[in-house]
């Protein structure tokens, strides 16, 4: 089935520079993460989800309840959700398996072991 011909479903989100930059510039205070506009599709993507299950079908009507009524119930926390991406290869098995394994390996009869900058 189209989820674009159900009742309440928002037309496709599209964010102007202002509007993305307002929430952008959100993230960026209240949780320390950059979001460039590189980022601007993706958090299209997401809001139109969100607001699916909202069931709300604008973006204005969306952005009014997070600033307004809805940052009082909890939707800022939604929204920082939505934003932000859980990676859960983070720490994939076999670079902990190799990292630890470095370790140990520089690690001779006491001395230091030999530090290594991670890069992510």
């Amino acid at each position: 089935m189209d989820p674009s011909t159900l009742p309440n479903t928002p037309a496709a989100v599209t964010l102007d520079r202002r509007r993305f930059n307002r929430l952008s510039e959100l993230v960026t205070r209240e949780l320390g993460i950059r979001m460039p506009p590189t980022k601007l599709t993706m958090l299209q993507s997401r809001l139109q989800r969100r607001m699916r299950e909202l069931q709300m079908t604008s973006l204005d009507d969306y952005e009014a309840y997070l600033f307004g009524e809805g940052s009082g119930s909890g939707e800022l926390i939604h929204f920082f959700d939505i934003v932000t991406t859980n990676k859960t290869d983070f720490f994939s098995r076999a670079a902990a398996l190799r990292l630890s394994g470095q370790e140990s390996a520089s690690n001779d009869g006491g001395r230091a072991p030999a530090r290594r900058a991670m890069e992510f």
